[in-house]
């Protein structure tokens, strides 16, 4: 990863595949993808799946907060009302420049990447057990 941009790129493409699999399950569930970023996140990101819009069940987040002169990216799954199911990968970028950004994204997609091949079934049962 070079850059934010191409970061947000790579959790779209994430994030597809995931509703693709949760649809592939003929759940009656609404998926929705948001972006943010603001003077405390450079990138805020999120999967959220409801029954109907604007009533989230599960959400899988991502955050990448500013941090002294770096960066922390971190990411999980949780209930709307908190409750963690899933903590995901966790890095801190220690100074915020395109070598540092690329070097520790990288790994952080890395770990990403098995942390959803991992947590699937976990958020597919999850969503199950809230539509009940």
């Amino acid at each position: 990863m070079k850059n934010i941009q191409e970061l947000q790129e790579f959790l779209k493409d994430i994030f597809s595949d995931v509703i693709l699999f949760i649809e592939s399950h003929k759940i009656d569930v609404v998926a929705r993808i948001g972006f943010s970023e603001n003077s405390a996140y450079a990138l805020r990101a999120y999967l959220s799946f409801a029954l109907q819009p604007g009533d989230e069940l599960v959400v899988l987040s991502i955050d990448c907060k500013y941090h002294e002169n770096g960066l922390i990216l971190e990411s999980d799954i949780a209930t709307t009302n908190g409750e963690i199911i899933a903590e995901g990968p966790t890095i801190q970028i220690k100074n915020y420049n395109q070598d540092e950004f690329n070097t520790h994204s990288s790994l952080w997609v890395e770990q990403f990447v098995r942390f959803i091949d991992k947590s699937r079934e976990t958020l597919l049962e999850n969503i199950k057990i809230s539509t009940l």
